[in-house]
């Protein structure tokens, strides 16, 4: 093989090629775990604010029912577990729990009338 023989290198732009692809693989793959994150977070700040609505509605005598038990049933029919209830008058605070995968997201929501 001279100097000026290319035939070393047959096959390089091949793999090259598949370095490349390999590599938008891997970031395509990590993006999309990235941004399933996103959903996950709303659904569990979603399903946190039904959940405060519902036993507010309670408290305040507009619904039948114990507040934090309606607050449960809201909050399992919207994919979450009710990890904390508080009922103080007419207004309610409850933090609810989202696992998604790895990710594991807790979100607070407080609802009643408003502050004076």
């Amino acid at each position: 093989m001279s100097a000026g023989d290319p035939s070393g290198e047959r096959g390089a732009g091949g793999v090259l090629v598949l370095a490349v692809a390999l590599l938008l693989v891997a970031i395509t793959v990590g993006a999309v775990g990235v941004l399933a994150v996103f959903p996950a977070r709303q659904s569990a700040q979603a399903a946190a604010d039904a959940g405060a609505l519902a036993a507010a509605d309670v408290a305040s005598g507009l619904r039948d029912g114990e507040p934090c038990a309606e607050a449960a049933r809201v909050v399992r029919a919207n994919g979450a577990s009710l990890e904390e209830c508080k009922v103080s008058g007419r207004e309610a605070v409850v933090r609810v729990r989202v696992e998604s995968g790895p990710f594991v997201f807790s979100e607070p929501s407080r609802a009643g009338p408003p502050p004076e």
